[in-house]
C-alpha cells in the first residue's frame, strides 16, 4: 500500500522545488443529504446494492466533502475529507480505516503533455462521480455501484492533441487502499473530445484481487460510455460495460454486462428533468453481492431545481425489477425494489 507518511514527505520534497513562491492554494467544500422511501420497508433502515442512497427512511448525508487543492507550474497536490452514508458503504474491510480520506494526491508534469500521479485517487471506471451534484440524476446506476468509485496507486498521462487523453494506471487493486496481496493491478483510460459537445471515454482494468493464499482470479473489465450534448436544453448519456473473470468453481471464465441510457431536458435554467433506463446481467455475482443470478432491469425519472449556482434541490423515483428474488426483506427477498429518494446539495 501507499504509505500515507510517504505521500506527505514526497509532496513536501516536490514543493520546496518549486521555488520560494506562496503555493497557491484552494479550498473547495459541498454538503449532500438526503431522505429515501423503499417499497422493502427494511426495519434496520439498511439498503442492499445501493450506496446512493445507502440507508432507508432515515435523514442522512451522503456526502460532507473538503478538498484542499494545490498547483503549481510543475506541482500539484490535492487531499480531501469525508464523511456521511456513502462513504461508510464503500470503505469497507482493511480500507475502513481510509474512510474519512477521499483523496490524498501529488501530481508531477514530466513536460508539457505528460504527468505523474501517484496516491489515493478517484477511479478511472466508470461516468459517474462519488459527488452527487456532479451526476445526472440523484441516486447512482447499479454499474456505479458495482465498480470503484476511488482507486490508490500511480497514474500516467498524457496529451497528444487537443482531441485525445491517454492515461495508464498502476493500481493496489479493484477499489482497494489496502493491499490484500503481492499483486498489482493495471488499467488505461482514452477520453476522445471530438467537438466540445462530445466525449467518449474507454477504460479498461485487469488485476487478481483475490487474498493471499487463495486461487488467482483474473478480473478483466471494460467500461465504455458516450455524452453528447445535443443544446443549451438536451443532453444524453450511453453506456456499456462489459466484466470477465475467472470462475471460482472451474476452468470457466464468468461473464456480466451493463447497459443504460440517460437524458437530461432543461425546462428552465433552473429546472431540469432526468431519466435513465438500464439492465445489468450479473448471473455469476462478479460485480455483486448477490446470492441468486442478477438479472436486474431500472427505471428513473427525476427532477432537479437549482434557484442559486451553488445550491441543488433533487428528487426522483427509482424502481428495480430482478427475475429473481435479488432484493432482501427481512428473512425473505423480493423481485421488485421501488424507491422515492430527495436530497439537498449545496456548496461552494
Amino acid at each position: 500500500m501507499f504509505c500515507a507518511v510517504c505521500t506527505i514527505c514526497y509532496a513536501a520534497s516536490l514543493f520546496a522545488q518549486t521555488g520560494a513562491n506562496t503555493p497557491p492554494l484552494s479550498i473547495n467544500a459541498v454538503l449532500s443529504t438526503y431522505y429515501s422511501v423503499s417499497s422493502l420497508g427494511g426495519g434496520d433502515h439498511s439498503r442492499s446494492y445501493t450506496t446512493m442512497p445507502a440507508l432507508d427512511r432515515q435523514i442522512s448525508i451522503d456526502l460532507a466533502l473538503v478538498n484542499f487543492a494545490y498547483t503549481s507550474p510543475r506541482v500539484s497536490a490535492v487531499l480531501g475529507l469525508q464523511a456521511g452514508t456513502w462513504a461508510n458503504a464503500n470503505y469497507l474491510g482493511a480500507d475502513e480505516g481510509w474512510k474519512y480520506v477521499h483523496e490524498a494526491s501529488v501530481g508531477m508534469n514530466i513536460d508539457s503533455s505528460i504527468w505523474l500521479k501517484v496516491g489515493i485517487m478517484p477511479s478511472h471506471i466508470g461516468q459517474e462521480s462519488s459527488v452527487n451534484k456532479d451526476n445526472m440524476l440523484f441516486t447512482r446506476s447499479m454499474i456505479a455501484d458495482a465498480t470503484p468509485y476511488y482507486s490508490t496507486g500511480l497514474q500516467i498521462g498524457s496529451t497528444t492533441s487537443n482531441t485525445f487523453k491517454f492515461y495508464f494506471y498502476v493500481l493496489n487493486g479493484w477499489q482497494r487502499i489496502t493491499e490484500n496481496n503481492n499483486d498489482l493491478s493495471l488499467g488505461s483510460q482514452i477520453v476522445y473530445t471530438p467537438s466540445k459537445s462530445a466525449t467518449i471515454n474507454w477504460s479498461t482494468y485487469i488485476g487478481n484481487d483475490e487474498p493471499s493464499g487463495t486461487e488467482s482470479r483474473t478480473r478483466i473489465h471494460n467500461d465504455l460510455w458516450w455524452r453528447q450534448v445535443f443544446s443549451d436544453a438536451f443532453e444524453l448519456v450511453a453506456v456499456f460495460d462489459a466484466a470477465a473473470m475467472k470462475s471460482q468453481f472451474s476452468n470457466t471464465v464468468d461473464k456480466a454486462y451493463y447497459g443504460a441510457l440517460k437524458a437530461r431536458y432543461a425546462l428552465l435554467d433552473e429546472l431540469k428533468i432526468n431519466s435513465r433506463v438500464e439492465y445489468m446481467h450479473d448471473p455469476h455475482s462478479i460485480l455483486t453481492a448477490s446470492t441468486v443470478p442478477f438479472k436486474t432491469v431500472g427505471g428513473s425519472v427525476g427532477l432537479d431545481y437549482s434557484p442559486t449556482s451553488n445550491l441543488l434541490i433533487r428528487a426522483e423515483g427509482r424502481v428495480l425489477r430482478s427475475n429473481q428474488e435479488s432484493f432482501p426483506i427481512g428473512e425473505n427477498s423480493k423481485r421488485l425494489d421501488a424507491f422515492f429518494t430527495v436530497g439537498i446539495s449545496v456548496w461552494n
